[in-house]
């Protein structure tokens, strides 16, 4: 039978080779046969299929800087708590697909116990909307109940299986997440738990707090334990919860850089008290009283001894000696005044004086007026 499509030009052409054979690999046009690019297409599609699947759910994260963003509030790790280092965070060895996958029984795929071949291979873990009292870190002291909340938290999930469910990573680069662990045959929320327990609080910082769709059901939790004086909560006196205790110790840092600072600004005024006016009496007043009034007596007003009035041999009657006085400096010209005319002598330099008639004065007056009445 004949298919309606087909024609006699389909019976000549030639037969294709096998495909496998070196002839037909050497035309180019055989490249675009639908029986090479259908195969092709369907290998590649797999191969990023098997890569995709094994970087977001195969792939061992070692540590929270290598968890993508794109994990955030999306994606969750399953692994065993290796350590406990506070109430409220613990580490995490990131073992992918579990028992699934070969972890624990499959060669190669064992979780490793000695301290030095866990270090950079955990991901610190900070357990979301619940805050444990705290420890004594960086010299503050300890909080009471941090030594029985870190010991309930070890008893209750070290060496356990736990899956954390990724919210986001914090400014300590730990991963807040809920964890979720298995006792008997129910799962558990760990933070709940713990609220429960009286050994931790529920986070009350205004920005960062992550609870997921348990808020609720924590405050719920908290305020029975308090009713029921169960943990921290049934010590003697008013207990300070975690966040007030921390807001008390930075505001206690912030008053003490602040006095650090003041006695800073306190010491350079003293300072300059003592230098700058020290430096100004003993420099600028000596040298006003050493040099302004010499120069007033040696320029005062007023006939010397030697230009006192009085007939001079050789001199005609009016003239009055001259006061010439000598440079003092190089350079310096002699200056005198002769019969009320200023009389400019001959610099250092060698240069001709220069005589400039000037108005007579007063005094130079009264003394000719006097002599003339004496003749």
């Amino acid at each position: 039978m004949r298919w309606p499509w087909y024609s006699d030009d389909d019976s000549r052409r030639k037969p294709l080779p096998p495909l496998l054979s070196i002839e037909y690999w050497s035309d180019p046009k055989n490249y675009l046969h639908p029986r090479v690019l259908v195969p092709a297409s369907v290998l590649a599609a797999c191969s990023l299929g098997l890569i995709y699947v094994y970087r977001a759910y195969v792939r061992r994260i070692p540590e929270s800087s290598q968890i993508y963003p794109s994990f955030f509030r999306k994606r969750s790790l399953f692994g065993k708590v290796t350590s406990v280092g506070d109430g409220d965070n613990f580490r995490l060895y990131h073992t992918p697909g579990g028992r699934l996958l070969g972890w624990g029984w499959f060669p190669g795929r064992k979780v490793p116990t000695d301290p030095k071949e866990l270090r950079q291979r955990t991901v610190h873990i900070r357990i979301a909307g619940i805050d444990a009292p705290e420890l004594g870190h960086w010299g503050n002291p300890a909080q009471p109940y941090s030594a029985e909340s870190l010991e309930w938290l070890r008893t209750y999930i070290l060496g356990k299986r736990v899956r954390a469910y990724i919210y986001r990573r914090d400014q300590y680069e730990r991963i807040v997440c809920s964890a979720k662990v298995w006792k008997g045959l129910w799962r558990r929320d760990l933070g709940l738990e713990m609220l429960k327990a009286g050994v931790a609080a529920v986070y009350e910082a205004k920005t960062g707090a992550e609870f997921g769709d348990m808020e609720l059901k924590y405050r719920v939790a908290e305020a029975t334990a308090k009713i029921q004086k169960k943990g921290m909560w049934g010590l003697k006196g008013q207990y300070e919860s975690p966040g007030t205790y921390k807001k008390a110790l930075k505001e206690a840092e912030a008053a003490a850089s602040s006095s650090g600072h003041g006695g800073a600004s306190s010491s350079a005024p003293a300072a300059s008290k003592s230098s700058a006016p020290a430096a100004s009496k003993s420099s600028a007043p000596a040298a006003s009283k050493s040099s302004a009034p010499a120069a007033s007596k040696s320029s005062a007003p007023g006939p010397s001894k030697s230009s006192a009035p009085g007939p001079s041999k050789g001199s005609a009657p009016g003239a009055s000696k001259t006061n010439t006085g000598k440079p003092s400096s190089a350079g310096t010209p002699q200056t005198g005044v002769k019969g009320g005319v200023v009389v400019v002598g001959k610099p250092s330099s060698g240069k001709r004086s220069t005589t400039r008639k000037m108005p007579p004065t007063s005094a130079t007056t009264t003394r000719t007026t006097a002599r003339k009445k004496a003749l």
